[in-house]
Formats: C-alpha cells, structure tokens, sequence
C-alpha cells in the first residue's frame, strides 16, 4: 500500500487526493462529451492546431495534394503497385503524375500525365520520387516552386553506375537543398507510409487493406515492416500508422516521435532503429512524449549500421578508450551500447531484444496497467513451468515476492498438506476454479505482490474454462490495485475455450511460462524508467544563483591553459576546477624549494605526501616522483631532493617544476574508496562514471554509466547500480556515513562535466576517501580537447541540456515597491513550490466579485490539446476556460519542472516571502522551443498582483528567445484579459482577433537578434 501511495503522489499531479482528481477528469470529460459527442475530435481544429497550425509532418500522413514523380526506371510490378496505392488513396487527395522518361512503356500506366515537373499544379503537399538518383536533385528544385512541402525518397530511386561512396554523396546533397528549401524529406530508401486510419497507402510493397489501431510502427528496415503488416492481419492487431524512415537525411526519429506523440489516435509508438541519429533530439523528444505514450524500440545489440553497411563490434562491454587517454588514465571502457542503454534509460524508452517482445510487451502495456514494483508472485498447478518462470524472473533482475504470515496462513488451507506455502506458489495438478480464485484473492491483498502469473497446464483435474471465467471475473479489481495479470495457460485444443475467454476479457495469455516472466521484467523496468523521469529530487544545490560566475570562472581557468598549448592539468589545477565546483579535495600545494615544502608540510601537519610538480610528465611514479607517509622535517628534505634528482636524471632538469604536498589521509578500516571520472562520446557527450576506487579498480571492474546533468535522485539510482554503493549504505546504517554528501558531490561533478563538455575530453577522480567523518577528493586528473583538433564549437555537446545558468537574472524590483525577484529557469527540486503557487492562483479565481480582496491577473490561455475551438467557444461563456486551463497547468507542474531545456524554458519568478521567510513564485512564463512550428516559440505564463513584473518577466523570454534563434512569439489570451492585452502593447506585441473570443498575440524576432 505504500508504494501504491508513493507511485499516485508522483504520477497523480492535479489536485491534493486522487479521488478529487479523478472527479474533476470525469466531469471535464463529461463536459467535452456534451459539446461534440456525435463527431470525432479532428485533429485540425484542436485549440494546440490553432494556435501552431498544422503539423509539418501532416505533409506525409494527412496530404491534400500528392505528385508522383516517375524518371528513367524499369516498368516492374512495384512501380504499378506504388501507383495503384496512390489511385486508391484519391478520396482523400488530389493525384497528379510526371513521368519524365518519354519511353512509351509507361503509357498504359499513366494515361493522364504531365511531361515535366514544371506542368504539375501547385502547391504540392507529398511528392513521391521514382527515378535514378542523379535525376533528384534537378526534380527537387522544380518542386521547390510548386511550394511542395514534403518529399518521399522511395526504395524505386535506383543507383546504377555510382559508387557508395558517389551515391552517399549525392543524397547528402539531396538533403541539403531540401533543407534550403524548407521541403522534409523521409528517406532515403523508404518503402513508405501508412495511415491506417485514413487508409493512406504511399508504398509499393504494401497492398492490403491493414487493421486501424493505436500503435504506431516507425522502422529502418522495409521487409520487416512487410512481414509485421502480414503478420498484423492474422493476429487482428491494427496499427495507427507505419512509416519507413530509410537513411535518416532528414525526417528523423524525433519528428517522428513527436507527430505519433500528438496524434490522439496513436497511444503506442514501436521502433526498429538500426542507429538512433542525433541523440539530443531523439532523447529530447521521447523524455516529452514517454510520459503519455509508450515507446518500445528494439535495436541490434552486435552490429553497427551505417548506410547499410554492417560492421562487427566488440560486445563483450569493453569498447575502446581513445589511445592517448590509455596511459595518464585509469578509467574503465564502455562500447556503444552501454551508452544507448543510458540513452534509452533517461528518456523513458523501454528497449527489447527480440521482435516478440515487441509485440507481446506492446500487447500488455496496452491492456494492463504497470506494475509498481519488481516482485512477482506465481501461481501455478504444475512444478516445472512455475520453477521455470521464476528462474526467468530472477535471472532478468525481478523479484519474487514474498508471503506475509496472514496470506500464507489464508493459501495454506488451499493447498494439499504436503506442499509448502512459498512463492512460486504450486497447487497441485488437482487445482480447481475454486482454488486458484481463493489463492489469488489471497494474493490481492498481499502488499509485496506488484503482479501475478497465473499458470495453467491441461491435465486431469483441471477446470481450464472455469478457471478462465474467475479470472476474467477478477481482472479489473487487479487492475485497479495497479497489478498486472498474467497467464499462461499452456495448451492448445484443451484449453482454446479457456483462452478465449482471456482474450477477451483483455488478459494476456503466454504459450510458455518463462515467456510471461521474460515480459514481467521488461514491465517493471519500464515503470522504473518512466518514474525516473519525473522523480522529484531532493531539494539539491540550492547556489542556482552563483553557478553563472563559478562557470565563466571555470572557463577562464581551461581557456587560459589551452592558450598555453597544454591538454592535461596538473594535480593541482584540476583539483582547483573541482573546487571551484564545490567538490572537497585534500588541501594541495606547490613548494618551488627545499624549505618552502618544509614549512608548507610543517603548516598542513605531518604525516605528508610529496608528488613531482610537472606540466608534462604524467605518470609520476614512472620517476620516482612519489613520496608517501613523510614524518618529519629531514624525511621532506630528502623527499623534495630524491624527487628533483630523479626526475633530472630520467627525464631531463627542465621537467620539474617543483613538489606537489597534501596531509597524508588517514584511512581506517571504516573508510571505502571510490572512483569518479567521465569521458566524451560521440554520440551522446559527456559520460560519467561512478564505482569502486582505489588500486584495483581495474581489478574489480564494478562501475555504472549515466549521461550528465544528474540530480540528487539521478546520482543516486546510478551509484545504486554499483556493488561499492552497497557497502556506502551498509556503512550508513552501522557508521552514520552521509551518502546524500557523495551524492552531492556526483551532482556537482555532473555540473562540471556537461558546463565544460567544451573544454574537457575525460577526468578521472580517483580515488574519493569516503568515511562517516569525511568525503575527500585524494587525487584528480583532468584531460582537454587539444585546441589544434578542436574548436569549442566542434566538442560533442551533452545528450541532455544542462541548466541553462546564463538565463538567471537578478531584478531589483521598480520604484513603485515591488520587491527585488529572482528570475531563472525552474529546475526539478521546484515541483512543490511551483504547486503551492498554482494552488493560490487556483484559489484566487475562485472568489466571488465581492471579495475584499481585488487581484491582478495576467493569464494566457493554455488548455489541453484535445480541447476544439467550439469547445472553447462554449467554455468562455461564464470563464470557464480559466478554471480548465489552471487546472491544465496544475496536472502539468512535474512535466514543466523536468522539461527537457532543448524543447522549453520556464521562467520563474521568485522573491523572499515576509511572513514565512521563505523563497515563494510570484509567476511563470515559458516558451516552447520545439521546431516542428517553424521556430515559433509558444509562450503561455501566469503572473500575479504586479503589472512591472509580468513586464520583465516577458521581456526576459523576448531575451531568450532571441538567443535561441527563435524567429517569432506567440500566444493567445481571451479578450476579456484587458491587462493582458494593454501589457502585450506595452512590450511590443502585435494583436489579432481569433474567433469569437480569442486574441493572438505575436512578435516578429529578426534574425540578428533585434526586434
């Protein structure tokens, strides 16, 4: 039940109890129903394609105007079946045909056709391209006059005569002039698309009539789309929409993921990749569409493919380290797929590892709700499949869930005496309907149970249909305690009755048992996933203020050595970068001479550590440049000389520039030693490492992965996955160690890594002293990007946005007494402040006119994207849209407080309450930063009391705005908002009336930054 409690305070973000929730839904639902309940909702007259209009990719999936453009290609059954689909398609948009090559095999195929591209009426939504490659690029400029918005780089566009080489080359430039021209592609090599729904078949190996569903199927691979669409038809499993991406050039899975994530009609989005693209926008987009889709992907683990190329990868975990960070670094190695799966991880994407689970684990999601936890419990009439499932639970990370002493006591009177009361929970082959309905009872009210598998083998006794019927009879209360439930009633002619009755009471029903068990961890996983998103953090570095200044001053420390035609730091300045950061290192110092270190070592307190000073040898010891545990005066003396002599005699005079001196760290048997360090990935930036430290790092290999920037709940859940991290907590409990100071310090360290991603190629912070009196930083190294190879602009940005602290800003208020504010972007430690604020806006549009209180009100309108204008129309009637907008909002606070800063900043306004002395929101504003409106940036905000600050607070936003190349702003607010309109005039917005009661404002942004 707690976890049960724990999981609605996270998911359920609208009002404080979920049954109020639940209530307030029903009644809006209620409302929707009354005003359009005899026709379906269009996606085109949606409030959010009102204020965007329509979708870019709309082009593809929902085209008004298609042309198909037919060059120098062999007149084969694909091209006549490509152009059928298009025939068919005829009711939902106008056909046109250009058939360039004047050869007359094509005259019975296309007996109405234009000559050139020039003759095809404009504009065109969708053109499909049928040609040879060198052909395109011709084809594509005259399309770019007939205003085509969308272009198809279909699998018949042939390459006879060229190269890869040449080829790969020649649709790059495709690409490019594609982009010049605003046109999106999808290609190349694309079998095409489908829109299930509308019957939209643009493909030329696809001729049937396929099922409309709620999933959509994005793939690189054409025959795999053929074989699942067959596949479909036998299994009665209907797809929302299909599309072949092909190469990538230009739509990619971001768009993709976006459109099907706005489609009301799409609730799953399935993914065969072969590679993910660009992984900032992949992760952006799913981490934005995860939480109210379910995204599934299953990609290659072994292979690398690029452009149909495959190559062998290593996969045994080990990728390679870069050579020139082999020798002065000590950090463990990761291939690709590791780093996907972090990818995968922190965007809320549930990877698979075979076409089935795909399919069985969408099937579920669909029909069953996620399970709470890992702990399965199994029930079962027969030994072995029951053993059988739970190996498989285990092996793949789940649990079985234990038995409390009154569920035992209650199975115990089911079960025959000779069998014991424990999970997997074995009836005997005499099991009847009966049993297995008290038993699951039972069950029900077992608080560690997250899920049950029921298994069923046809023998004697067994009572498969009856036990069907209690099972179908029990469903929907499983359902509702948020547990799955599972079967696997293995037989066939026995059981085809009992079985379809779990099909249609909407329960899975597995062939064998340790498939159910395979799904079950992929279940729970998932949930873990998508909880990960949006776990509030605790309330984490609260300097948000000084992060802008210790940033630039790290900036100027990395820049300065860089100039100097240095890569790696010494100990001494990367330590000083992790101070600046906050994060503790032993007091460290350099002696020039013999009695300087004398008196630096007598100051710091003997015992002392003596270390070669030198900007260009790296390992120290190699020279004999360490001198460990020194007692005394005389021992620093001899120390410093053994050092200098050997240095000059090994390696030259010239490369010692001193001793490096800390206080030998007192290490008792209570202290562990771990390891911290981060390398660059080409794909995805900056990756941190977290494990066991010390001298046998190497030895042990225990580390985890995660992508930067991490906050207190991220740095947790990745040094969880670390054995080392079991002996930190076990030291918690008996020593009172602070494991919250090393997740300070993993944060921090996080901070520095996705700041500097320009600057730092790798570091290595091994090892951390960690004991119940001290976190300590022994020893550092710190690795730049050389500046004859990299530019900053060249360096692989982080996979996630880290904080943007260059858009915090103090404001000292006006001189009418409004008080000095702190504007920055929220962060994920605001959700509760952030609620507390909507709960007083809330309660503020509750009073009636005659209260005594008169509060100002700034308010865009924001409602839900399925709310239609006419909807609208009803609503601002008696104002109704306010309380559905703030109500909007308030289920939204966790989303907006973990919003990817790629897609949308939001802007909070903060100052010290007088009563409570704490900080407290006065106001927000946001803006979208999404490319798919054509960078227009969306902006709604809500700002209380003070006309001076919803001014600042927008001319803010116009600053950012600018700053991200966003070219227009806009929004729309009701025209009784008289406030609002005056504030828009004020900051230069232009206004225009929009239905009834609408107005949108916008703002024009040159390219060059000004107004």
């Amino acid at each position: 039940m707690l976890k049960l409690l724990r999981w609605k305070c996270t998911a359920d973000l609208t009002v404080v109890t979920w049954r109020e929730n639940l209530k307030r839904q029903q009644s809006f639902r209620a409302f929707q129903h009354s005003v359009h309940s005899s026709t379906e909702q269009s996606a085109a007259d949606s409030y959010q394609a009102f204020l965007v209009g329509r979708q870019e990719l709309d082009a593809f999936f929902r085209p008004k105007h298609v042309a198909l453009i037919v060059g120098n290609l062999p007149n084969d059954k694909k091209l006549h079946m490509l152009w059928k689909n298009l025939q068919n398609g005829t009711k939902l948009f106008s056909l046109e045909a250009a058939v360039l090559d004047r050869d007359e095999k094509f005259a019975n195929m296309f007996t109405d056709r234009a000559e050139r591209v020039e003759d095809l009426k404009g504009p065109i939504d969708l053109a499909v391209i049928a040609t040879h490659v060198s052909q395109v690029e011709s084809v594509l400029h005259s399309l770019a006059k007939k205003e085509t918005k969308a272009l198809l780089l279909s699998s018949l566009i042939t390459c006879d005569k060229l190269s890869t080489k040449e080829t790969q080359s020649a649709f790059r430039e495709i690409a490019s002039i594609a982009s010049q021209h605003q046109i999106r592609l999808i290609g190349a090599d694309s079998l095409g698309i489908l829109n299930c729904r509308t019957g939209l078949n643009v493909s030329s190996s696809l001729s049937r009539d396929y099922l409309p569903g709620q999933v959509a199927l994005l793939s690189q691979s054409g025959s795999l789309i053929c074989s699942l669409l067959d596949w479909s038809i036998k299994e009665r499993f209907g797809f929302s929409g299909v599309a072949d991406v092909g190469t990538l050039l230009n739509v990619d899975w971001a768009d993709l993921i976006h459109y099907f994530g706005n489609d009301p009609h799409t609730h799953s989005i399935l993914i065969y990749a072969e590679n993910i693209g660009n992984v900032r926008r992949f992760l952006s987009a799913a981490r934005e569409v995860a939480v109210s889709k379910r995204i599934m992907l299953i990609k290659p683990y072994k292979l690398s493919i690029s452009s149909k190329t495959v190559s062998t990868r290593p996969t045994s975990g080990k990728g390679a380290i870069p050579k020139e960070l082999k020798g002065p670094l000590d950090l463990l190695s990761f291939d690709e797929n590791a780093v996907l799966d972090e990818v995968f991880r922190r965007s809320g994407v549930l990877r698979v590892e075979s076409v089935n689970d795909l399919f069985l684990t969408a099937r579920v999601l669909a029909h069953q709700p996620r399970p709470l936890g890992s702990k399965l419990t199994i029930v079962s009439n027969a030994g072995g499949p029951g053993y059988l499932a739970a190996d498989q639970v285990i092996a793949g990370g789940g649990q079985l869930s234990s038995l409390s002493p009154q569920v035992s006591s209650k199975i115990q009177k089911v079960l025959p005496s000779h069998l014991p009361t424990i999970n997997p929970i074995d009836l005997s082959g005499n099991a009847s309907a009966s049993d297995y309905k008290q038993v699951l009872e039972a069950c029900l009210e077992n608080e560690e149970t997250d899920g049950v598998l029921v298994i069923l083998t046809p023998q004697t006794m067994t009572q498969g249909t009856e036990t069907a019927k209690v099972l179908a009879d029990m469903s929907m209360e499983w359902r509702e305690r948020h547990k799955p439930l599972l079967t696997s009633f293995m037989g066939g002619k026995e059981l085809t009755e009992a079985q379809e009755i779990l099909r249609n009471a909407q329960i899975p029903n597995f062939a064998f048992s340790d498939t159910a068990a395979s799904v079950w961890n992929y279940l729970w996983r998932y949930n873990e996933y998508l909880e990960s998103l949006y776990q509030v953090p605790d309330s984490g570095l609260s300097e948000v203020a000084y992060w802008k200044e210790s940033q630039r001053t790290a900036e100027a420390m990395l820049r300065s050595i860089q100039k100097e035609g240095r890569s790696l730091l010494t100990e001494v300045e990367s330590k000083k970068l992790l101070q600046i950061y906050q994060i503790p290192v032993v007091d460290t110092r350099v002696a020039k001479e013999e009695e300087e270190a004398v008196e630096i070592a007598k100051e710091l307190g003997f015992p002392v550590v003596l270390k070669l000073h030198s900007e260009t040898i790296i390992h120290k010891s190699e020279v004999g440049g360490v001198k460990l545990n020194l007692t005394s005066s005389e021992a620093v003396k001899h120390a410093f000389r053994s050092i200098r002599e050997s240095c000059g005699r090994l390696r030259g005079r010239q490369h010692f520039q001193g001793v490096v001196i800390y206080r030998m760290i007192d290490k008792p048997r209570d202290t562990h030693e771990v390891m911290l360090g981060s390398m660059i990935d080409m794909q995805a930036g900056p990756v941190i490492q977290f494990g066991t430290g010390g001298n046998l790092v190497h030895v042990y290999e225990d580390f985890a992965i995660a992508l930067p920037p991490l906050n207190s709940h991220l740095a947790r859940q990745m040094m969880s996955r670390t054995k080392i991290y079991g002996a930190l907590v076990a030291a918690r409990r008996t020593l009172g160690l602070d494991t919250r100071k090393m997740e300070e310090i993993v944060e921090r360290f996080s901070r520095m890594v996705t700041e500097q991603a320009s600057f730092v190629k790798a570091c290595e912070i091994n090892p951390i002293i960690v004991g119940p009196k001290t976190i300590l930083v022994a020893d550092a190294r710190v690795w730049l990007h050389e500046i004859n190879k990299h530019s900053p602009h060249a360096a692989p940005t982080p996979a996630i946005r880290p904080y943007p602290s260059e858009y915090v800003f103090s404001w000292p208020g006006d001189s009418m007494g409004t008080p000095p504010f702190l504007i920055r972007p929220v962060r994920p430690e605001d959700v509760h402040r952030f609620k507390r604020f909507m709960e007083t806006i809330r309660k503020l549009t509750t009073k009636n006119d005659n209260s005594s209180l008169e509060t100002k009100l700034w308010m865009t309108v924001a409602l839900p994207e399925d709310v239609s204008l006419k909807m609208f129309e009803t609503m601002s009637e008696k104002s109704r849209w306010k309380d559905i907008t703030l109500q909007r909002l308030y289920e939204r606070v966790v989303s907006i407080c973990h919003a990817d800063y790629s897609t949308s900043i939001t802007l909070v306004a903060e100052t010290m309450d007088a009563e409570s002395g704490e900080m407290e929101f006065h106001g927000f504003a946001t803006i979208s930063l999404r490319r798919d409106t054509k960078d227009e940036g969306i902006v709604s905000f809500v700002v209380r009391e003070n006309n001076s600050l919803a001014s600042e607070l927008l001319r803010r936003l116009t600053f950012i705005a600018k700053r991200e190349n966003v070219s227009k702003m806009t929004f729309l607010f009701h025209e009784k908002e008289t406030l609002l309109e005056n504030l828009c005039l004020k900051v230069g917005f232009q206004m225009t009336k929009q239905g009834a009661h609408l107005h949108k404002a916008t703002k024009s942004l040159d390219n060059d930054g000004r107004e």
